[in-house]
């Protein structure tokens, strides 16, 4: 008798195996990284005109409107018989109009020294300027891409550090200062210059950097 016995059929699994010159798909090749850089490269080197103009443009505007708040600001004084002021916050990058509440006069820096050390350890009075809110209700931040390089004053010299103030008076005069704006980033000696005239109220643009009021009256 002949037994008849069945068996599964079975099936071997080989592995691919991948030949030892084939490269990995997730990889780049040095060529493929040098084109890659390139084209960034060349889009960046098209771009970077353009970012400047635009830059540039912004540094123009914040002038214009600054030379169109400086002349308001001494109208206003002169009308409103109030002693106005433009103050500029270096640190916070802000800049904002005061108008004197109640007139009183003015304290040189002698003066406000002396009442400091006779009232050390008190508050200070209180200020009797206030926001002008005709130009704005808060201070206004600077664009950016735009930096205020510091205010040239004939009596408080160069500043560019915490808080600086440009008075305007009802009887027509104000403070001469020289402001410098930039775009940021930049050295000093590349910004705008804008001049405040003290008796006329005019304000000169130049596009360079103006290092005193003899140049900027020349």
């Amino acid at each position: 008798m002949v037994r008849m016995v069945s068996r599964e059929p079975t099936t071997t699994f080989v592995p691919n195996r991948v030949p030892q010159n084939s490269r990995s798909l997730s990889g780049f090749t040095l060529i493929e990284i040098l084109i890659v850089i390139g084209i960034i490269s060349m889009v960046m080197a098209l771009a970077m005109p353009a970012i400047e103009q635009v830059t540039r443009q912004r540094v123009l505007s914040t002038c214009r409107r600054f030379i169109g708040t400086i002349r308001t600001v001494r109208n206003d004084a002169i009308l409103l018989n109030q002693v106005h002021r433009i103050g500029i916050d270096f640190e916070k990058k802000v800049w904002w109009v005061d108008a004197q509440r109640q007139f009183q006069l003015l304290e040189t820096e002698e003066t406000l020294a002396e009442r400091a050390k006779k009232r050390k350890g008190q508050e200070p009075p209180p200020s009797t300027f206030s926001l002008a809110e005709k130009f704005s209700k808060k201070p206004i931040p600077f664009p950016d891409s735009v930096s205020i390089d510091g205010v040239l004053k004939e009596k408080g010299g160069f500043q560019k550090e915490g808080v600086v103030f440009i008075y305007f008076f009802p009887n027509g005069y104000n403070e001469p200062a020289l402001l410098y704006l930039n775009r940021a980033g930049l050295e000093i000696n590349e910004s705008y210059t804008l001049s405040i005239q003290p008796t006329s109220g005019r304000v000169d643009f130049f596009k360079l950097y103006v290092r005193d009021f003899d140049a900027a009256n020349a």
